[in-house]
């Protein structure tokens, strides 16, 4: 038949009968199980062996497993020739002889139509009871089997019915349920070859075709069926996580369907008995066809309460279920219908969504099985950390510094992490700074933005200009370019480093910073060996090193660079008398100054000087050419200025004997001293005056809240306000006055440390801005106690006297193009984005710098930076020590994790 003829040609030719029942559709030699075989092709049924007495016939063995798939069924009508008459509930036998010659007989030629998709369609015509072959994916020629349009014996096969059953003529197609129509042709023939078998061969069918027809587009699929078409869909359908497994149980499953709870279920050597027909009695099905079972209408149900649902489980039990099939009830047993009795339509049950029912596994109808209700999914625990796999803090520093015991650092490495804050190492200078004056938090930068934000690391500097050297170590060098001064880029003033590259035989040099070409000066030059470095480099450490010292020359001072001065200023009221304060700063002061072998601990040509103060200020006079110290008193706050011209700043190695004698005698003179009112304010501005064209350090000694004179603060502390939002107030300074006089403090080069002794509240906001602003440090002993409290003072007092001092000082933070300096933490003074100012910093002072992207880097190239400090050294030196790093930049966010460096992430963070 052409395929080209007209659809209704088609049926009609269909439903013409046929005088044999065609044979069984098997695979071809060589095809596994489950393998679809080609067309045309035909095997015949082996010879079945004599049935045994008692023996059941139809889909349920002797042994009680299924009969092969591919067999057919047998629906309503007379008995063709060659079959043997059955009963209901029997299976079917073939007994049909093949031709001469052991030929097959052949198939009705069809042509296999395709619809508008490309995909296969099943072909109509197909024989009433044709059971389709089962695969892994069924596809539209496993729903009947084609016949090669080229065979001449093709014919068209006769429906077979049962004995006593007349033969009903067919009625004209009507549309599909659930399905599509093609383009120009009648519906799918599958519902058709329904309707000519039983009820529950109907049902069985109907059930495999909803699982192999294709899915039609969404607009057929509602032009179609409508909501009914809708209901069907929605009950095939797979919601929430488990959809793919649900789609792979489908794929799998047996021909046979699972049985409902009224169906008969036969036991192993019993005979199944099977109603061919429906009750008259019963209602018409709504969906159109007789016999089969509608599918399950999906209830809207309220959303489950949290943590009701199984874990492990779909969302919705019922979608992921065979369709037609309807769960039992927890607890109900399993009900079988009556031997004999028509086939009911079984209404689906819907579960609550809140009751969720355990998705059952559809298995052979032969095999005799009881629905139990499984109990809830236990929720999968998380598994737990195992503390032996964490890594502890202390073995890892101790493994770090067993390595760095046996090996030098060196800083140009690229293979090796950087030494542990916490690890004493040995570092080798070979072009990067040292780790202790340079830290970042990644030791690999990200080239864009957007990897710095996916890691969500800070990219910060902790910088720490004047840190201490280990004692093996090899000392800063300094060089000394006379009045010209250092060699620097005349774009971006950076200093010269190794990283600079000379060109042009040596009379040129490329600044890593802004990528700018500098003549070199005259003075400066040097031809270039082989390689493209400098002849002179072993005698140039600027270019071997990564720290380097400069001289510099007048042009680099604000004011002539002297010896800094130590200034200690006492608290001498009843409150420090009473507390013993004042007994152990004494005690402090002395072992701060010299050693148990009376030599200074200060650098050559520091100078000391030493006041005392309630509400009046004294001045001591510490003369070497007098007997004794001199007291002068101010009493006029208000107006403060410095008694003395000479003898208030002396060298502690001269005055060595007068400056202990006071010391020792300041606990008895103010022994009887009932004053409470300290005045602070009026002490700095006297400091001030007197170290204003020298610069130095002040170290204050206070043990209540300034209430008189210059500076008075009120008390402000109120426990009703703390938990509100007027909380945020105290930790904001009263006024503006001890703020300004930190400011005047770093231009005249003074730094500000205070050591606080409250018994009450002594409002630190405000008085720590002396501190902070001025680059000096805050110490804190609240209720001090002679017993406990004193060995630390002393401790506290001498270390911050030895320290590496500096003081004057001016600090510059450059990078790469590409990068920016976005901000910086610590205790300083800026008047400008980019200049720290620094009335004194030590060794142990470090600063943070949040760094962001200006641009795209380039993965090729390194990022550098360079720090320049300009100070005054303890000493009275002008300097400009120089820090020069360079980093690799990375595209990659593992390596952006694996460089960084924790300690000093927390560091900067805790800055910031």
């Amino acid at each position: 038949m052409s395929s080209h003829q007209p659809w209704q040609q088609q049926q009609q030719q269909q439903q013409q009968p046929h005088p044999t029942q065609p044979r069984p559709f098997y695979p071809g030699p060589g095809a596994s199980p489950g393998q679809p075989a080609q067309q045309g092709q035909y095997v015949p049924q082996q010879q079945q062996p004599p049935r045994p007495p008692g023996a059941p016939y139809g889909n349920v063995r002797p042994g009680g497993g299924p009969m092969p798939p591919n067999q057919f069924r047998p629906g309503p009508g007379p008995v063709a020739p060659g079959t043997r008459p059955i009963g209901p509930g029997q299976g079917f036998q073939q007994g049909r002889p093949p031709l001469s010659g052991g030929q097959p007989h052949p198939q009705p030629n069809q042509q296999q139509q395709q619809y508008s998709g490309g995909r296969p369609m099943p072909v109509q015509g197909s024989s009433p009871g044709v059971r389709p072959m089962p695969a892994s994916r069924p596809t539209s020629q496993q729903l009947r089997p084609v016949a090669n349009p080229n065979d001449a014996h093709a014919q068209t096969p006769t429906p077979i019915n049962t004995p006593g059953s007349a033969v009903q003529p067919q009625s004209p197609p009507r549309p599909p349920m659930g399905g599509f129509q093609q383009n120009d042709g009648p519906p799918l023939a599958i519902n058709a070859a329904i309707q000519q078998q039983g009820p529950y061969q109907q049902q069985q069918q109907q059930q495999q075709h909803q699982i192999q027809q294709p899915t039609p587009p969404l607009m057929n699929r509602q032009a179609a069926g409508g909501m009914a078409d809708l209901q069907n869909q929605m009950s095939n359908m797979s919601v929430g996580a488990n959809s793919t497994t649900d789609q792979q149980a489908y794929s799998s499953m047996p021909p046979q369907a699972p049985p409902t709870q009224s169906e008969v279920r036969p036991k192993a050597g019993a005979r199944a008995k099977r109603a061919y027909a429906t009750d008259p009695s019963a209602p018409p099905p709504s969906h159109g066809h007789p016999g089969i079972v509608p599918p399950p209408v999906l209830q809207p149900a309220a959303p489950a309460p949290y943590g009701s649902q199984n874990v492990g489980q779909p969302l919705n039990q019922s979608h992921g279920q065979h369709p037609g099939f309807s769960p039992q009830q927890p607890g109900a047993p399993y009900q079988q219908q009556q031997p004999g009795a028509p086939y009911q339509q079984q209404q689906p049950h819907i579960a609550p969504q809140q009751q969720q029912q355990p998705h059952l596994a559809p298995q052979p109808m032969g095999q005799s099985q009881q629905f139990r209700p499984q109990g809830p999914v236990q929720p999968v625990s998380k598994p737990k950390i195992d503390p032996d796999q964490i890594p502890s803090p202390v073995a890892v520093q101790e493994t770090d510094q067993e390595e760095w015991d046996q090996k030098p650092f060196v800083t140009s490495a690229r293979t090796n992490p950087t030494p542990l804050a916490s690890t004493d190492f040995y570092a080798d200078d070979a072009g990067n700074c040292n780790p202790r004056f340079f830290r970042m938090t990644t030791y690999n930068l990200p080239n864009t933005e957007d990897l710095l934000n996916t890691s969500q690391l800070p990219m910060g500097l902790v910088i720490q200009p004047l840190a201490q050297l280990r004692a093996d170590e090899e000392p800063i060098e300094t060089v000394d370019f006379g009045d010209a001064g250092p060699a620097r880029c005349r774009r971006c003033n950076a200093y010269i480093n190794p990283y600079m590259i000379f060109t042009n035989g040596g009379q040129r040099f490329v600044c890593n910073m802004c990528l700018f070409e500098n003549e070199v000066e005259p003075g400066y030059f040097c031809n270039l060996d082989m390689s493209g470095r400098r002849c002179d480099l072993n005698q140039r450490p600027e270019l071997r090193h990564g720290t380097i010292e400069f001289a510099v020359p007048k042009e680099y001072w604000n004011k002539i660079p002297v010896p800094a001065a130590y200034v200690f200023a006492i608290d001498v009221t009843w409150n420090s008398i009473q507390s013993g304060m004042l007994q152990q700063c004494v005690e402090g002061i002395k072992r701060a100054i010299w050693d148990a072998n009376g030599v200074s601990r200060l650098a050559p040509g520091v100078q000391v000087g030493i006041m005392t103060y309630d509400k009046n200020v004294h001045f001591y006079n510490l003369s070497s050419s007098l007997e004794q110290a001199q007291m002068m008193v101010v009493p006029d706050v208000g107006d403060i200025f410095v008694p003395l011209n000479t003898g208030f700043l002396v060298d502690p190695v001269t005055s060595q004997a007068i400056i202990e004698s006071l010391l020792d005698m300041l606990p008895q003179l103010f022994a009887e001293n009932k004053i409470t009112e300290p005045v602070i304010g009026a002490v700095v501005q006297a400091v001030r005056m007197a170290l204003e064209n020298r610069g130095g350090k002040l170290i204050m000694f206070q043990t209540a809240l300034p209430t008189f004179g210059p500076g008075a603060l009120r008390h402000r502390d109120d426990s009703k306000i703390y938990g509100t939002d007027k909380e945020k107030t105290l930790y904001a300074p009263q006024d503006d006055f001890y703020k300004n006089l930190a400011e005047s403090c770093v231009d005249a080069g003074l730094s500000i440390d205070l050591f606080l002794f409250p018994n009450a509240y002594i409002d630190v906001a405000t008085l720590g801005c002396l501190s902070s602003i001025t680059g000096g440090e805050t110490y804190m002993y609240s209720n001090f106690n002679t017993a406990k409290d004193g060995v630390k003072l002393v401790g506290d007092i001498g270390r911050l006297v030895a320290r590496p001092f500096g003081y004057n000082a001016l600090m510059r933070v450059r990078c790469s193009t590409g990068l920016r300096i976005a901000e910086h933490f610590g205790n300083f003074h800026m008047k400008n984005s980019t200049d720290v100012e620094l009335a004194g910093l030590d060794s142990e002072k470090a600063f943070g710098v949040l760094v962001k992207h200006d641009g795209k880097l380039d993965e090729r190239t390194e990022a550098s930076f360079q720090v320049a400090l300009l100070y005054t050294t303890a000493d009275g030196l002008r300097r400009v020590r120089v820090h020069n790093f360079s980093t690799p930049v990375t595209t990659l966010l593992g390596n952006v994790f694996r460089w960084a460096d924790m300690d000093t992430t927390i560091n900067f963070l805790s800055k910031g």
